[in-house]
This record gives C-alpha cells, structure tokens and sequence, in this order.
C-alpha cells in the first residue's frame, strides 16, 4: 500500500532525519571535552498586558519548557552514554560541571536536561545494597550559580557599559527608518494589547506574550496568524541588531567565551583533569546572543534563538585538536557556521581572539569594582 505524508508530516520527518545523520556523524572516539549552552525553555510572559492573560508567576518555566529541556537531556544521554560510553552512564562529579544564572527558569531547566541525561533509575544507591538512596533511582546534580551579579552568563546585565550600547542603536539611521516603517503596525498591536503607545524595542516582550496566549490559553491574543508571524519577524530583527558590534558582544557575553577557550586550551595541553568531560551552562537569549557577536558571527548570519536552543561544541584530536559547533535552534540542527563543522583548534582560537576579555578588562570596561574570590571564572562549587 502506498504511504503518502502531508507537507507537516514530511517537515517533521526531515527534522528527525538530519538529528539522526548529526547524530551519526559525531566521531566520539576522537572527543575529549563538550561545552553545551542552552537558552532555557517556554515560559511565563515577563509582562501582563491589560488585554490579555494575567499571568500570577512571570518569567517562570512552564510545562512545555521543561519537556524542551528534558528532549535535549535524552538527546545528549543518547549521544554521549548509550551509542558512545563518552560519558558515564549514572553521574560522575569529576565528569560534569553545571553553571546556571539564578533565574528560576534557567535552574528549572538545567534540572529538566539534567532529569534526561541522567534520568530515574541510575542514581545512588545504599552501600552493600541494591535499593536506591532515593525514590524512583533519582540522581541529584549540583548546579552553581554565581549571584546576582554574574559575569559569565550575565555579563550583559551585569555591565553599565553593555546597557548605554545596547540603546545606541536606537539612533542609527536603520532603527529609526525601521520606526517609522512599521509606526502604524505598532499602533494597532498597542491597541489590540491594550497599551497607549508601544516602541518597537518592547515588541520582543510582546511576542512572548502573544506566544503564551496561542501556546497555554488556546487564544489569539487578538491577532491573526499574518499578524503574528509579523510580531516574530519584528522581533529577530530587534534582537538581532542588539549585539550589533563585536566590541559590544565581547562585553555581553561577559567570561563566557574566555572560559570556553580556556578549557579547550587546557584540555589540548593536558592541564585541565583529564575525568572532566562536559560542561553545561543554562542561560538566557541574551547570552546566546551575545556570545554569537563575541564569535564574530554577523547579522546575516545569526539564528536568534528560541526557547531551548543549544549551541554544542566538542573538541577533538584526531591527528590533530579540532573544534566542532553544531546549534540546535528550533527546527534547525546542524553547523553553528559551515566553517566551524570541522576547524583545527589553533584556527578557532586565532578567531576568537578578538570577543575574549579577561576579568580585569571586564571590570574596567564595565566601571565595575573588582570582586572577591567567587565564582565568576570556573563556576564550580568547591570553591
């Protein structure tokens, strides 16, 4: 009998089938360290709107971004533990460092990937016993997080400088021919939300909140789909002008690409402890989208990300140090840049030289007074 598939069907078995081939394709036997970096998953609207949904607990996780979050755990456990032995298959403290930012959601999320890497049924169990130390076979993962001001996954908030840049753009010539383009288009969604006037750096926060009334509320949000996708294509276009000059990614993303090439440098030169195998860091969009300018990825290039999108790097020898960068965005799962599929690490290092900042310049920049000894570097809670 013939079997026939509708255009969804064939889009979603296409998605399926490049994991697959990505999947395939990853050489773990020549992998010697993961940095995985995710956004976290659906949440809350971080503003009530007078016409829609009051929402009681903003900018939490909701069901959904959980469920985002523990896929991207199974997907990892799959890859990394049952077709490779990478990792250990119940957890091992030498083998895994989490770093989250204090916001609920990114913890929540951190634990739900975690909940898939290492799921029920492979946690402690009693000495000299076969019983678990906990219901169902859990398994606690500590994940550290560095307070309010946090440099590594927060650098863009954390950084006065960051904050005065990021409003700049609003007095290039684009932005405000973009204003003026899209006036009367911002007038009707105001309305339609129930605001007097809305500016066009306020449409991102609008988006999610249209988002959440589609997603959890079986609801419009007073909008038909024309006018939605219009609201999203807005809003990437925001968000992808907001890092705009690497000089401001490098701020934004704060210690984070320092720390990621630091540990491909130490692992490469036989410094770091050889048992440590992954890091994971749960984070935000801006993170992600700071990190991007820091890289030297341009706006033509950049995928501005959605809930529970995943930059993954490994870091190879095979004849040789080698980086490779895959983003999970979505629908999208392949090459954060086709250059970066395979590139020798001396070659990755050389062109992230100029989005690294140590912390002394980091401080200076930001007009920040220097801390004590925390977790801002290494992230790790022995300290």
């Amino acid at each position: 009998e013939k079997i026939t598939m509708g255009p969804n069907q064939l889009a979603s078995f296409l998605v399926i089938l490049i994991m697959v081939v990505v999947a395939t394709e990853t050489d773990t036997s020549t992998l010697r360290h993961v940095v995985v970096i995710t956004r976290h998953g659906d949440r809350t609207p971080l503003h009530n709107y007078p016409n829609h949904h009051q929402w009681e607990n903003p900018g939490q996780l909701t069901g959904e971004g959980m469920r985002q979050l523990k896929d991207i755990g199974d997907f990892l456990r799959k890859r990394y533990i049952e077709e490779s032995s990478f990792l250990s298959p119940s957890y091992k403290p030498s083998e895994l460092r989490v770093r989250s930012t204090t916001r609920d959601r990114a913890l929540m999320s951190a634990q739900s990937l975690l909940l898939g890497l290492y799921p029920p049924g492979t946690g402690e169990k009693m000495p000299d016993s076969e019983e678990f130390a906990l219901p169902y076979g859990i398994q606690p993962i500590p994940i550290v997080t560095a307070g309010k001001e946090d440099y590594l996954l927060h650098g863009y908030k954390a950084c006065h400088s960051v904050k005065k840049k990021t409003k700049e753009i609003r007095e290039t010539k684009e932005w405000k021919e973009k204003a003026e383009e899209e006036k009367e288009f911002l007038a009707k969604v105001a309305k339609v939300i129930g605001l007097p006037k809305l500016a066009l750096e306020k449409i991102s926060a609008v988006y999610h909140g249209v988002k959440a009334e589609r997603i959890h509320k079986n609801s419009t949000g007073g909008f038909t789909d024309e006018e939605y996708e219009k609201i999203l294509e807005l809003k990437n276009w925001v968000l992808s002008r907001k890092y705009w000059d690497r000089s401001l990614g490098r701020l934004g993303a704060g210690l984070l690409l320092s720390e990621i090439t630091s540990t491909f440098k130490e692992v490469s030169e036989g410094i770091k402890d050889g048992n440590e195998k992954f890091t994971y860091y749960s984070a935000h969009d801006g993170t992600l989208l700071s990190l991007f300018s820091a890289m030297g990825i341009t706006q033509k290039d950049l995928m501005v990300p959605h809930y529970a999108a995943m930059i993954l790097m490994e870091l190879h020898y095979d004849h040789g140090w080698k980086v490779k960068i895959e983003y999970m965005n979505k629908d999208y799962h392949g090459p954060l840049l086709s250059k970066w599929s395979d590139i020798p690490l001396k070659n990755f290092l050389s062109e992230m030289e100029g989005g690294e900042i140590e912390l002394d310049e980091y401080m200076r920049a930001c007009s920040l007074n220097k801390p004590k000894k925390n977790l801002q570097l290494s992230g790790r809670s022995d300290l």
